[in-house]
């Protein structure tokens, strides 16, 4: 997971856009992409919490860690959201 999550940080510090349907094209599969992994580690986490592993000494500070991993990258699906948000639309032609 660490993995996924250290490239999608290389994809959204690299991508660059036009306002309009490019910022559309380009950062929707991102904000895509942080949703499932904040998922991904929410189950974890949940799963690890209820399992035995929270009643074993010092795993406290990993199920806190893990569950600042989900507010992280819940903040960064935010912050993509708001790049949509921001995006000029009303210039755009709906095709059907």
């Amino acid at each position: 997971m660490a993995q996924d999550f250290e490239a999608l940080r290389a994809r959204v510090r690299d991508v660059s856009y036009t306002p309009g349907a490019d910022a559309l094209r380009r950062i929707s599969p991102l904000l895509l992409t942080a949703q499932d992994l904040t998922a991904t580690a929410l189950v974890r986490l949940t799963a690890l919490d209820n399992s035995a592993y929270a009643n074993i000494a010092g795993s406290r500070a990993s199920l806190e860690l893990l569950a600042s991993v989900v507010s992280s990258s819940s903040l960064a699906g935010t912050d993509l959201a708001h790049a949509l948000l921001a995006n000029p639309y009303e210039d755009q032609q709906t095709v059907v």
